[in-house]
């Protein structure tokens, strides 16, 4: 006759069992760990993005207003022979003049010729000739110059392309070569530097007045920038005053 022994309740895991237990609790933490570790990461370079993309916006929209005053302001008030005007944005004497309403007709055919500048004080500009019409306050004054004629259109190193180019990089392009330069940006998140990289290159084609801008935030370890492009932008802005432009 057998007897069947039953187990002891005081005898414990065996090894085998203790081991089996030790590998499933590593595993589980090992991959729990790893997937929070992951999720970190995600999250930080989320942030890290939101900042490049914010940078990137911030200097765009700084980009757009200088295109958009650029040579372009508003009519205060007139005299014989001079006018004054809300800004005197980067006039030259010399430059050509005119006035309207981007209201009234289509454009270039709803604005006047008023003369040119023949010397200027703060934002009053003397002309080189009598005022012939009289205008109303708030209408648009345009510097037409780097327009160009029939006879001698604007090209790539004298339409307003490269004279807005020069305006937003600081620098007087002497050709029409893509200008590159270089910001240095630290994440208030992640407390790491990025190189904000902004490319400014005129669009190589008639009127030349347009300009291409493509930025690129890239990470940067001992002041030097090391890996892919953490955000990637480009877009096109057009100076207001180029909208002037007599059509030819």
């Amino acid at each position: 006759m057998f007897k069947i022994e039953l187990p002891n309740k005081d005898q414990g895991f065996t090894l085998i069992e203790v081991l089996v237990a030790i590998i499933i609790v590593t595993v589980f933490v090992t991959v729990t760990m790893q997937a929070m570790t992951i999720a970190l990461y995600f999250k930080v370079r989320a942030r890290e993005y939101s900042e490049a993309m914010f940078w990137i916006q911030q200097d765009l929209e700084t980009q757009k207003q200088t295109a958009a005053t650029y040579q372009y302001g508003k009519l205060i008030s007139q005299t014989v022979n001079t006018i004054t005007i809300t800004t005197t944005p980067n006039v030259n004497i010399g430059d050509t003049i005119m006035i309207g309403s981007e209201n009234v007709g289509s454009l270039g055919t709803s604005y006047t010729v008023i003369g040119a500048i023949n010397s200027s004080s703060g934002t009053v500009l003397t002309l080189d000739q009598n005022v012939a019409t009289t205008h109303i306050a708030g209408e648009i004054v345009a510097f037409t110059t780097k327009c160009g004629t029939v006879t001698t259109p604007a090209t790539i190193t004298t339409g307003f392309g490269i004279a807005l180019e020069g305006q937003i990089t600081g620098t007087t392009p002497a050709n029409s070569n893509p200008i590159s330069q270089n910001f240095t940006k630290t994440s208030s998140f992640s407390g790491k530097n990025f190189t904000m990289n902004r490319i400014t290159t005129i669009v190589n084609s008639v009127p030349y007045n347009q300009l291409i801008l493509q930025y690129q935030v890239i990470p940067q370890y001992n002041s030097t920038t090391i890996g892919s492009a953490l955000a990637t932008v480009q877009t096109q802005i057009i100076p207001n005053a180029t909208l002037v432009c007599p059509a030819y």
